[in-house]
């Protein structure tokens, strides 16, 4: 295999990777921008106090990817310290031994101190998502790893006399630090596709919300939007908002990620529904009517639930 094609199957890979992260961010992002759209719909809750609760949501994609290899670092350190002086035994003094125990301890605080920093970094990302504010996030977590590297430094040099465990716990330590610091960089991306788009969808259904709501009502024709699960309404309205004013997302993505949407959240014969109402916006389909399985007529004086406690997206 020649070095040229190498070469392209890596970018087609790396491209591959970029495209697959997009698509399951979206779908995590309409996933959290229903559950927003919901709340606010059903429970009246202010929409600032939502978004802050779907934030803390994103945010965990990093915490827990960096809260890993902090715990995992810990944990390795704790047992290391505890074999070498346990091997050692009576072959050291007291007064070492309680040096290597705060030394490993220091550094322990040292892990968990960055993981707390990512941890802030990726809250205030989530709050005001963009390229730049990435980056910006990027160079203060390095920060925060440079200055954790130096202190581990220190504490690695200094004199014992038992320099090896002290050098053991520094190195492994450092790894840690570097391990953490790649798991950030390489989570932003995610963050910042998920969220973004998350506010983006939750905005634009919001403030275009009258327009989606007489649009959804012309098609929905015998079936009155405040008689329809609350679930579905907002599934529809969040797919509408794409269709109408996000020419850029394709039609039938949106049609098939608010169909999966109502599979999850609510029926199957949502989701046929929802299917026949988005299509004919899109022009694919027709109108749904009041004969739709599952769905009341104008005779019927059944109202569908506006609790999504089935759905568990309260």
């Amino acid at each position: 295999m020649s070095s040229a094609y190498r070469a392209q199957l890596h970018i087609r890979a790396e491209a591959a990777l970029k495209g697959l992260i997009v698509h399951n961010s979206r779908r995590v992002a309409r996933e959290l921008a229903l559950k927003v759209l919901f709340q606010v719909d059903v429970g009246k809750q202010p929409i600032a106090e939502v978004l802050e609760g779907a934030q803390d949501q994103i945010r965990t994609l990093s915490d827990s990817a960096v809260s890993q290899v902090a715990h995992d670092s810990q944990a390795t350190l704790r047992k290391y310290t505890a074999e070498r002086l346990k091997h050692l035994a009576d072959k050291v003094s007291a007064q070492s031994v309680r040096q290597i125990k705060a030394v490993g301890t220091s550094m322990t605080t040292e892990i968990r101190s960055l993981a707390a920093r990512a941890s802030e970094l990726a809250a205030a990302f989530c709050a005001t998502p963009s390229e730049s504010s990435a980056d910006s996030a990027i160079t203060d977590f390095t920060d925060a790893a440079n200055s954790a590297r130096a202190a581990i430094q220190r504490l690695k040099s200094r004199d014992s006399s038992c320099p090896e465990i002290l050098e053991w716990l520094g190195d492994a330590t450092l790894k840690s630090v570097e391990n953490m610091e790649a798991v950030f960089a390489k989570n932003m991306p995610v963050l910042e596709t998920t969220a973004s788009f998350m506010l983006r969808m939750v905005h634009g259904t919001t403030e275009k919300r009258d327009e989606i709501d007489a649009c959804l009502a012309a098609l929905s024709t015998g079936w009155a939007l405040d008689r329809q699960a609350a679930v579905d309404r907002n599934i529809m309205r969040l797919a509408a908002y794409e269709l109408l004013f996000e020419p850029g997302i394709p039609a039938g993505a949106s049609i098939n990620e608010a169909v999966e949407l109502a599979k999850k959240y609510s029926t199957a014969e949502s989701g046929r529904f929802v299917n026949g109402v988005l299509g004919a916006i899109a022009g694919t389909g027709e109108a749904a009517g009041p004969d739709e399985p599952g769905e009341p007529d104008d005779d019927s004086d059944t109202q569908q639930p506006e609790s999504g406690q089935r759905a568990g997206i309260e």
